[in-house]
């Protein structure tokens, strides 16, 4: 099974405008264009958050459109700007998670957690205590399958203060229900961090993806933000031998042994600069500027982490 991560989009309430020095509508018209080009493509994709720069004006169905070339199942995350209330409004969001932004869903054998962790109006995340006790039954109640979980901000220290500042703030809570179930967890997803990133924690891969638009210095001295020229992009999850195991084996917490989740490779995947700004949802016209669009094409940058139960 293949999943794409791809977050951070910043889409303007302007087409073409740029943020931060990015085209955010090029560059997520040429992501979407490579991301179609994969072999194998992919079977599920989550947006990760902050799919528009300003949410409560922006237009969530413009993504929509656009995602549905792919003809596989969407799931977007909500980000600190996004807009719930907007995003209800798209196709982008299923009935299940409209009330509350969080929900979960099963695919292919895998069980998909996705958490809302945008809903505090600052530049910082954190989950509701209803929604951590949701999580809790959540696992427990799909203890026997692969588990993986997205979110919007980061739930562990980057390592560069001034972004950490900016972190999930209650991450030690999130954590605290994560060890009886971390043999079926396959990872934890997030972004929010414009820096691709990939470490394990407590025996669970965790990883974030490159920002479709305008990337962060990892510069762990800067005191305050600080651009990066690296190129934007998006991750791929590749996962094998999903639930290998005998499924259901043990209950969490009793010493059992759970399920043989599988193992997953992560392969980020860089777009070239984009120097032609169409509007996402818009056709560019025969002659016009879009030749002078560079294509961008997938690089094999890089390792990440494996799990292996």
């Amino acid at each position: 099974m293949r999943i794409a991560h791809i977050s951070d989009f910043h889409l303007p309430t302007e087409a073409g405008q740029r943020v931060k020095g990015a085209l955010p509508d090029a560059n997520l018209i040429e992501a979407v264009s490579v991301l179609k080009r994969q072999v194998p493509g992919p079977d599920l994709v989550v947006l990760g958050g902050d799919l528009l720069d300003e949410g409560q004006k922006g237009n969530y169905e413009t993504i929509a459109e656009l995602f549905r070339e792919l003809q596989v199942p969407i799931h977007p995350v909500v980000g600190n700007h996004d807009d719930l209330k907007a995003l209800k409004n798209s196709s982008l969001l299923d009935k299940e998670r409209r009330a509350s932004g969080y929900g979960s869903f099963d695919h292919e054998g895998l069980h998909v957690i996705l958490l809302n962790t945008g809903g505090t109006g600052k530049s910082y995340g954190n989950i509701e205590e209803q929604q951590l006790f949701w999580l809790s039954e959540d696992l427990y109640r799909n203890h026997g399958k692969p588990v993986m979980i997205f979110m919007h901000h980061h739930p562990i220290d980057s390592g560069i203060p001034w972004l950490d500042k900016m972190k999930l703030q209650n991450a030690d809570a999130f954590w605290e229900i994560v060890p009886p179930y971390s043999q079926n967890i396959l990872g934890v997803f997030f972004a929010h961090l414009h820096i691709q990133l990939t470490t394990v924690v407590r025996g669970v891969p965790v990883a974030s993806p490159p920002a479709v638009c305008f990337q962060f210095s990892g510069n762990n001295e800067a005191a305050k933000a600080e651009l990066s020229d690296e190129q934007p992009g998006f991750n791929l999850i590749d996962v094998h031998n999903l639930g290998a195991g005998a499924p259901g084996a043990g209950t969490p917490g009793t010493g059992g042994q759970g399920t043989d989740a599988g193992t997953v490779r992560l392969r980020s995947v860089r777009l070239r600069t984009v120097r032609f700004a169409p509007a996402v949802g818009s056709t560019p016209a025969s002659g016009s500027g879009e030749q002078t669009r560079q294509r961008a094409e997938p690089s094999s940058a890089g390792h990440a982490a494996e799990k292996k139960s």
